[in-house]
């Protein structure tokens, strides 16, 4: 757990989307994720999801349906569709895939997204559809809990019909820095595992992270990691380091721009073996409108460079993303041998701000920047052994889009919602909620849940509490609230 804990967390606060990486939306970029990087990916873009409380109609996207061709019977068979579903601010409440077999259609996966009063993301929940008993059986979700000047992520595993805490991580800000600490579950209690602090210029942009391990009661130094700016805030130099008693480089990556901030060149080296051994070369062109149109890698083997692999991208006059096409160098016969071909069609009726989207789109920055219009097809293409595009597409998804009323208010009041009294000894009271369909959750100061139960009345009992710090989640459907108290 400990090993996993500490990759997840890497990849949770690490990641940045690559250019040609994952434009389509895959079955399998569904799957990867648990909710742990979801949850992550969603705070950090959360803010495009937040709609007025204006009343507007938009176009939600309801469904993928995709299509694969049958070399057998030379026709299309759907083999599966993905369902999205929304609140009444028009954010994302639900995702499911069902794989299609024969005539029938079987569940596979599903996530759920819960809300605070503020809109902020609260909770994510994955399932996964069990045959044997016909349902939806949990899997693993992750709570957050935001304090002014902190974070706290509490991740989740279903273990024999009731949620065992396996990890947690605390992120801490002040002004110029940003910290980062995970723990793993072990014995019932907390272990801190690992570490990353963040350093930031004046503009907000990291220039120095440092990451430990806590080992026998110590942080020790792993990684660090240095970045260098230009006046434009584009990061010309990166260089990674691991602690070896000293600091011993590993990977620098030097990037060129532009006058117009577009990366035009990016060196990768190793620092093993030092000096710097070169290793590759990437090169980025763009069309008059400053949207991509290639991307092409060389590797080093030797003293020789070879061509690795690249991607062209084609774009209408109106700056939709029509086509991308994927090859790799076939060094035994010098030639670009085709690997994907995708093909994207859309309804320019409607524009990206008429859109109500699910996170699967909207954390993926390519398809964000990529498409302006409401996106209805996408072909995938495949080569034959002539290394020519297959006239026939391979997949065929179509997008299904309906009206969506946004902008119309929950069943949890707006108004202020107060705890009195607070401190409290016996009882306590939730001042101006307003009917509903209440659950209440009662969570210690260290995340562990202590009570779980539908709101029968304003007043609650807190009598059998320990003296201490309590956060209560009250929730209504996909909107929630979060308040804290104190029992003495």
């Amino acid at each position: 757990m400990k090993n996993t804990l500490v990759i997840l967390i890497l990849i949770i606060f690490s990641a940045n989307s690559t250019i040609g990486q994952n434009s389509q939306i895959t079955l399998s970029s569904f799957n990867d994720k648990n909710s742990f990087d979801i949850i992550k990916e969603i705070i950090k873009y959360q803010s495009e999801y937040i709609n007025s409380n204006k009343t507007t109609t938009k176009q939600k996207l309801d469904s993928v349906d995709t299509y694969e061709y049958d070399n057998n019977t030379s026709l299309f068979k759907k083999v599966y569709v993905k369902y999205y579903d929304y609140n009444s601010i028009g954010l994302n409440t639900k995702e499911t895939v069902h794989y299609i077999y024969g005539d029938s259609v079987q569940p596979i996966d599903m996530i759920e997204y819960i809300y605070y009063q503020d809109n902020t993301i609260s909770e994510v929940k994955k399932s996964y559809w069990q045959s044997t008993t016909n349902n939806w059986k949990p899997n693993n979700k992750t709570n957050t809990i935001y304090y002014p000047d902190s974070t706290v992520f509490l991740f989740y595993e279903w273990h024999t019909n009731v949620w065992d805490e396996a990890a947690k991580a605390v992120e801490l800000y002040t002004n110029s820095i940003r910290t980062v600490i995970s723990y793993f579950k072990s014995s019932n209690k907390w272990h801190k595992s690992y570490k990353r602090v963040y350093y930031f210029n004046p503009t907000n942009i990291d220039t120095l992270i440092y990451e430990y391990d806590y080992i026998n009661n110590n942080w020790v130094n792993d990684y660090k990691q240095s970045n260098a700016l230009d006046s434009n805030n584009n990061t010309t130099k990166h260089i990674r380091h691991r602690w070896y008693g000293v600091w011993e480089t590993e990977i620098k990556i030097e990037n060129s721009f532009d006058s117009i901030n577009n990366k035009i060149l990016r060196n990768g080296y190793s620092g093993y073996g030092y000096p710097w051994v070169h290793k590759s070369i990437c090169n980025y062109t763009y069309n008059s409108s400053n949207k991509i149109t290639t991307y092409i890698e060389h590797i080093s083997a030797g003293t020789v460079w070879m061509k690795n692999d690249s991607i062209h991208y084609t774009q209408s006059s109106n700056n939709n993303l029509t086509n991308i096409e994927k090859y790799f160098w076939y060094h035994g016969f010098n030639y670009w041998v085709k690997s994907e071909n995708y093909s994207y069609s859309y309804d320019l009726s409607y524009i990206r701000s008429d859109l109500v989207l699910p996170y699967e789109i909207m954390t993926n920055n390519n398809s964000i920047s990529f498409f302006k219009n409401m996106l209805t097809t996408i072909f995938t293409y495949q080569s034959d052994t002539a290394n020519m595009w297959i006239q026939e597409p391979h997949y065929k998804s179509f997008f299904h889009f309906s009206p969506i009323i946004v902008g119309l208010n929950s069943t949890i009041s707006k108004n202020e919602i107060n705890i009195y009294p607070n401190p409290s000894s016996d009882f306590i009271s939730i001042i101006n909620l307003n009917s509903g369909n209440f659950t209440l959750t009662i969570y210690n100061i260290d995340g562990k849940k202590i009570k779980e139960a539908k709101l029968k009345s304003n007043k609650l009992d807190i009598n059998s509490l320990p003296n201490g710090i309590y956060i209560i989640n009250i929730t209504d459907g996909d909107i929630s609230i979060v308040k804290k108290f104190v029992k003495i």
